[in-house]
């Protein structure tokens, strides 16, 4: 008997919630599982398939799971039933607490039996596996077990625990450079309007996701942390991951068969030298998802990039912005979850009042005036909208005055939106103010030389 590779010594099983256990045995083989009172058992199918589903938990620690045949058993000890958050994407994701801003401080202090960790081997395959290699396990947090995790992953887990006291896992599913159509399953691979044009896409399709998640499904989930999109920033139109994201999502929903909250990270300023604003169209097309999909919530990090480093250092801040809207989301916790974001705008001569949402928390500006505004009332030579610098000053709580240069009435305005922008409007608790533009220009044409179709633009990234 083979039990799927997720289940090991120190696991956490998500409370409160349909426990399935599954795995493989000789064909038509009863197979059991008992957790303390709670048991259940089936019958495996004629190819040896077998899906256990006991009764939800309440949360605990100390718990031990028995899987068994007549002539079998497996045991697995100092179960933990909590919290379970799953975390993938590229290197940022991937980047370790040993790589990252006080690790020396956070090592010392890592040891906690109550955060356990799993670490998905980084593996491609071409159709989807049912097992991973048999060393992996779960594994208590500590400084050999923690230096070289998710910093990510590791630091949203610490979080949690901060406010509720049961056993939180925490999955670590990355593999740097990887694009989102290595992610996507055939079946989703094959909806998208784009992968059977794109070459990488067409020859790597699916490969992530059938190593690495697959062996996964169906192992309960409270919910998926994303941060990707740097290698896919570079592709020529970035229309296509304005579907291949919500595809991604829809997805992997179906495959669990669960509608988990999904929370994505937008991108970070300088995450390379991109020519043009492609980095900027780029969050553009992330931010779409937003009113595409349902549960999903974005955390804004143009602040915390540095200027042409693709693995900026300070992902405890990164973690702490997702850590904060599922506290708020998903546990009801009363907390700041997001920062300002753009609602609506008007001129007056040459003067723009820019109205902001979720303003709910006193506005800070870093220095003497809000810096990364740009206003355009021209188009250059090439009829693209010329963009100036404009300097604002909050004049309301909600609102911000700027005044176009010359005598002309603005017809754009632009916050933080470049490959690496200026920026300086946050709230009390550091969530910044979410870059935004009102305009829908392209910097770029598409392989064949045509003119790109407009990037579709969303300006009010509230969630």
């Amino acid at each position: 008997m083979k039990v799927a590779s997720i289940f090991s010594d120190n696991m956490v099983l998500k409370s409160d919630e349909p426990i399935k256990i599954w795995g493989k045995t000789e064909p038509l083989k009863i197979v059991k599982a008992i957790i303390g009172n709670n048991a259940g058992g089936t019958e495996a199918d004629e190819n040896g398939n077998f899906v256990i589903t006991l009764a939800p938990m309440k949360a605990g620690f100390g718990h031990k799971l028995t899987v068994c045949t007549e002539d079998e058993v497996i045991t697995y000890n100092n179960v933990g039933i909590g919290e379970v958050w799953f975390f993938s994407g590229q290197s940022n994701m991937e980047w370790s607490v040993a790589q990252s801003a006080g690790a020396e401080d956070a090592l010392l202090k890592c040891r906690n039996e109550k955060l356990r960790l799993f670490k998905a081997p980084s593996e491609t395959a071409d159709e989807p596996l049912e097992f991973y290699p048999d060393n992996i396990s779960w594994q208590e947090s500590d400084i050999d077990t923690v230096k070289d995790f998710s910093a990510i992953a590791y630091y949203f887990g610490e979080e949690l625990l901060k406010d509720m006291d049961v056993p939180v896992g925490v999955i670590m599913c990355c593999k740097g450079g990887s694009k989102i159509c290595e992610w996507m399953s055939r079946e989703a691979a094959e909806k998208s309007p784009w992968v059977e044009k794109d070459e990488f896409a067409a020859e790597h399709k699916s490969k992530l996701f059938n190593a690495m998640m697959a062996p996964i499904i169906p192992f309960n989930i409270t919910g998926f942390c994303w941060y990707q999109g740097e290698s896919n920033v570079a592709q020529t139109n970035h229309n296509q991951y304005i579907d291949d994201q919500p595809l991604f999502i829809n997805d992997i929903r179906e495959k669990w068969g669960k509608d988990f909250p999904f929370y994505y990270v937008q991108l970070h300023a300088g995450v390379n030298d991109t020519p043009f604003m492609k980095l900027a169209c780029f969050k553009d097309a992330q931010s779409t998802t937003l009113r595409k999909v349902k549960n999903t919530a974005m955390a804004v990090a143009h602040d915390l990039g540095e200027p042409y480093n693709i693995h900026f250092s300070r992902k405890k801040d990164c973690a702490f912005r997702l850590a904060q809207i599922a506290k708020a989301k998903v546990y009801g916790m009363d907390v700041v979850y997001q920062g300002p974001c753009f609602k609506e705008w008007h001129t007056e001569g040459r003067t723009a009042y820019i109205k902001l949402a979720n303003v709910d928390s006193q506005l800070i500006v870093s220095g003497m005036q809000i810096t990364g505004l740009q206003l355009a009332a021209d188009r250059d030579g090439h009829g693209h909208l010329k963009f100036i610098d404009c300097p604002g000053e909050l004049i309301e709580a909600d609102t911000i005055k700027a005044v176009y240069p010359e005598s002309k009435t603005p017809v754009a305005v632009r916050y933080s939106f470049g490959n690496f922008p200026k920026w300086s409007v946050f709230n009390k608790e550091g969530f910044p103010l979410a870059p935004f533009r009102t305009d829908n220009e392209h910097y770029y044409k598409n392989r064949d030389g045509s003119e790109m179709a407009e990037i579709e633009v969303i300006q009010n990234i509230s969630f």
